[in-house]
């Protein structure tokens, strides 16, 4: 298991800001939002702990676990609240569909596109 450097909670939603604001795609889920941060902390060093893939070549998880996990559902819910993102997927066209109405889907907002593109000049 991985776990994250420990880091204030603003550090790490802006972690999770940067990685929403990257993608042209307007769905996410939490397990795809789990593996970009991941990644991204991955990329950045900021993991404290990983096993090793062997000849002391890190081993990185694809996913965040644990205390990590539990802060990105926060930030998640911090969001939705800030009208940023919004559970569920952008479009939802068949009744097929309507399984993806909540959560732990959720896509951009206008609101968040503006937003987070005014985030992504300003890294």
């Amino acid at each position: 298991m991985a776990l994250l450097q420990p880091m204030a909670y603003s550090v790490f939603k802006t972690l999770v800001c940067s990685v929403i604001a990257q993608p042209d795609d307007p769905d996410w889920n939490l397990t795809s939002l789990s593996e970009a941060v991941h990644e991204s902390a991955l990329e950045r060093g900021l993991l404290a702990e990983h096993e090793s893939g062997g000849i002391g070549i890190p081993k990185p998880d694809a996913t965040l676990t644990g205390p990590d996990f539990a802060r990105l559902v926060n930030v998640v819910r911090d969001l939705i609240d800030e009208r940023l993102i919004r559970p569920g997927r952008w479009e939802v066209t068949t009744l097929d569909d309507l399984s993806a109405l909540g959560l732990p889907f959720f896509h951009v907002t206008e609101t968040g596109r503006v937003q987070f593109a005014i985030f992504k000049k300003g890294q």
